[in-house]
């Protein structure tokens, strides 16, 4: 089974917030749940400043495969 039909097998239904109009998961409950299927991955905190000074994180993930799937 691919990385993708692993993760897509996962149900976030129940974990689901309402911001607004949208819908969005934890950042921390989404990475215990990737962790669960692909243990090796690794991420990174960035901050970027726009041209006002005001800084804003971003995340630049990496998932590490034991071997090569079909994505």
């Amino acid at each position: 089974m691919s990385l993708y039909e692993k993760l897509s097998k996962v149900n976030v239904n129940e974990n689901k917030k309402k911001k607004g109009q949208f819908d969005y998961l934890s950042w921390s409950w989404a990475v215990t749940e990737l962790l669960k299927v692909c243990p090796t991955s690794t991420w990174e905190v960035h901050e970027y400043q726009n041209e006002d000074g005001l800084t804003s994180p971003y995340q630049k993930g990496c998932i590490h495969f034991d071997r090569l799937y079909d994505l």
